[in-house]
């Protein structure tokens, strides 16, 4: 009897917690949880475009992951070129562990492509010709002026320049060319280039 009524007692007071929201204080949080990041927003969207850069700068370098994470979706959508620039260079001074994608365009007749993407990357198509694999960022060449990422061959103690900029110019290294990149649709950094004079695509995962 006496655990009858303790549980009674229980789903009693699980009810009046339950039943202590109103919808009035439901709609008051769901309005704070919708608003939040909305003034941050107002402050990066400033007509000033000086002072709307400076703020993305801040909250990139604020170490603040959900600042980090607004600041940064702002800059790889923004028409302004020196602000994409500036937020990509930001996300790569994290050093990242981020994911590559390769998108073959064109006939690989020799299989040099192949042999490429299995000695330096360890990682073969799928049926979509594409390979995906993951790059991780170690350094900064201030000499080269460039971002370096881990060699994927292991075998190989190395590490070379990766990912640059030049101005307002953002720049991949592979097989030994530097390839203009721009920002796609996805907030990927893509370009177009070639490995073995096989064309692909090559995207790097910015968030």
């Amino acid at each position: 009897m006496k655990l009858l009524t303790f549980f009674a007692a229980c789903a009693l007071c699980t009810s009046a917690y339950a039943q202590s929201m109103s919808v009035e204080d439901l709609r008051a949080m769901v309005d704070e949880e919708m608003n939040k990041g909305n003034e941050y927003a107002e402050v990066l969207n400033d007509p000033d475009p000086a002072r709307a850069q400076a703020a993305m700068k801040i909250m990139l370098n604020s170490g603040d992951p959900e600042l980090v994470k607004i600041a940064l979706e702002y800059g790889l959508f923004s028409a302004d070129r020196a602000v994409q620039v500036e937020a990509v260079r930001a996300y790569f001074s994290t050093m990242p562990k981020t994911q590559m994608r390769f998108v073959r365009e064109g006939e690989d007749t020799h299989g040099y492509y192949e042999a490429y993407l299995s000695r330096y990357f360890r990682v073969r198509e799928n049926d979509s010709q594409e390979a995906v694999f993951f790059a991780n960022f170690v350094s900064y060449n201030e000499k080269g002026a460039c971002f370096e990422a881990e060699h994927f061959d292991q075998s190989r103690d190395e590490k070379g320049c990766f990912v640059r900029f030049l101005q307002d110019r953002m720049q991949i290294s592979i097989s030994g060319v530097w390839w203009d990149a721009v920002i796609d649709e996805n907030g990927y950094l893509s370009s177009k280039a070639e490995i073995e004079n096989v064309p692909l695509t090559m995207s790097v995962a910015l968030r």
